[in-house]
């Protein structure tokens, strides 16, 4: 298990590279995200970069590891296995089994399970159908998406979401 005092990503990228990829995975930057609050991480396969939420992950060392492998399971398809398009399908799956059996400590899953709802700072609200929905920031020009649809529309200026600061 990597040391956690003072996470240095791109540390834990090559010792769980070792640990649990033999060595195979080729270097990828990996990095904090300040702006990320959905999701845990992402492997962006062009540019060759792992991007982790900070305030997802800070201070969390095992959500930390089970994300960063996660990732590295997408780096794994892509570059190792030549399977771009992969996505979370057999051979992801299959790793992630063989990840997990191979210690205890730390689980990979498909799906984060962390509370996002409690770094929103905002709440948008659809003025037409009353549907609301936590933010982390505002996004101008975000019109409701139901509305929309039901009015054969992808995008409709008629259904722009008002932001109510929390």
């Amino acid at each position: 298990m990597p040391d956690l005092a003072g996470p240095n990503l791109d540390q834990f990228y090559r010792d769980l590279n070792q640990q649990f990829f033999a060595g195979a995975l080729p270097p990828v930057q990996v990095r904090w995200s300040t702006r990320m609050t959905r999701a845990a991480g992402i492997y962006y396969g062009q540019r060759g970069c792992i991007a982790l939420s900070r305030p997802l992950l800070l201070n969390k060392p095992e959500a930390l590891i089970s994300t960063l492998l996660h990732e590295m399971i997408h780096v794994w398809c892509h570059r190792v296995q030549d399977r771009p398009q992969e996505g979370h399908g057999a051979m992801f799956r299959a790793k992630m089994r063989e990840i997990n059996a191979a210690q205890a400590q730390i689980q990979v899953t498909l799906r984060h399970q962390f509370n996002t709802q409690a770094l929103a700072r905002y709440q948008a609200y659809c003025d037409h159908c009353g549907r609301s929905r936590l933010y982390h920031r505002r996004c101008k020009g975000l019109a409701c998406g139901a509305c929309s649809r039901q009015a054969g529309k992808r995008w409709s200026q008629q259904f722009l979401l008002t932001w109510i600061p929390l």
